[in-house]
């Protein structure tokens, strides 16, 4: 949600308590907790916004997401039970169900989440093609991974179709092959093995990577030669 909608529901919630505190004529006990729960609510969306300013890893982004929302629930559904009971017995029974449902791909999609993350076949910035699109990674969450085509159109694909179709990926990092040393070496030869040896460390803490990605393009007759190469350039 954005800030600044999140601001109004804020403002909103507050006049809302503060009417129900000073001029309503409800139970004590009812007022108490609604203000303990938009108290709670307040609180939950500022730490949620804290912790994805200053976490960067996003499981430990989700797994403090689910446990601050199972925290609110705790007290929504104290509200709910103080109000009515049975209504919230009915709403527990619709949400076992719901969840019941839908836990498994929920599940699913988040391991396949994990495992693009932790097995490296692919990273942020790679151009790769997969469930039949091809572009450049630009996000990868526990829920979608996120590609742009050379089009500029932005691609969110599920984690289980991505973790479970065939990649094929056009990015590699570089790497340096050993040369083997041969008995009559120039000085030239070896001051340059010297200086391929003393930045290999570099290299490799850098991860440069090296893109291939071949397109065919069909010129048209009737293109001027002398056009040809500007044409190319935009």
């Amino acid at each position: 949600m954005k800030k600044i909608y999140q601001i109004i529901i804020g403002i909103l919630l507050i006049l809302v308590g503060y009417w129900i505190y000073f001029y309503s004529e409800i139970d004590q006990m009812l007022i108490n907790l609604i203000l303990l729960n938009i108290i709670v609510y307040i609180l939950r969306t500022i730490i949620l916004r804290a912790s994805n300013a200053y976490f960067k890893g996003k499981v430990i982004r989700y797994f403090l997401s689910i446990g601050i929302n199972v925290i609110w629930a705790v007290f929504i559904f104290t509200l709910l039970f103080y109000v009515s009971p049975d209504f919230s017995v009915a709403i527990i029974s619709f949400l076992i169900v719901a969840i019941s449902l839908t836990f498994r791909e929920r599940i699913n999609n988040i391991a396949s989440g994990i495992m693009i993350l932790t097995s490296e076949d692919f990273e942020i910035k790679d151009l790769i093609e997969t469930n039949g699109f091809q572009g450049i990674v630009d996000d990868i969450t526990l829920n979608y991974t996120k590609m742009k085509d050379f089009n500029g159109i932005t691609v969110f694909l599920s984690n289980v179709n991505v973790y479970d179709a065939s990649t094929k990926k056009f990015s590699a990092k570089q790497a340096i092959e050993g040369e083997e040393e041969e008995e009559q070496q120039s000085e030239e030869e070896k001051a340059r093995l010297k200086k391929y040896a003393e930045k290999f460390g570099e290299i490799i803490s850098k991860q440069e990577k090296l893109t291939r990605y071949i397109r065919i393009l069909e010129i048209l007759p009737e293109i001027n030669p002398d056009e040809l190469e500007s044409k190319l350039d935009t």
